[in-house]
């Protein structure tokens, strides 16, 4: 999962491993500024062993990159688009997505 996350007085994107549980923190952590457009592409090479990778850029930077992943418990392919958060000072939030594309290469 990308996560859009607050520990540091502004939100950041951050990716969670649900299979192993951890997060893995993105250098730099760059603010997503609320009511701007930013742009997000996620790399996942899927991998039931120990040889798959996520890779994260925003705005064209890499902000995440972890090879030697588990990416896949089974063998169906799902993704999410949306808001989980907690313990922000307002609880209602709209997320606007816009030119989702899926290939084979960035």
């Amino acid at each position: 999962d990308i996560l859009l996350v607050s520990d540091v007085g502004y939100l950041f994107l951050q990716a969670w491993d649900l299979i192993l549980g951890v997060h893995y923190e993105p250098s730099p952590k760059i603010s997503v500024a609320i009511g701007s457009w930013f742009h997000v592409e996620v790399l996942l090479q899927r991998a039931a062993a120990y040889s798959g990778r996520i890779a994260i850029y925003q705005d064209g930077i890499g902000i995440v990159d972890q090879p030697g992943l588990i990416t896949e418990s089974n063998t169906r392919g799902q993704w999410y688009v949306g808001n989980y958060w907690a313990n922000l000072n307002s609880p209602e939030s709209t997320v606007y997505v816009d030119d989702v594309t899926a290939t084979a290469s960035r």
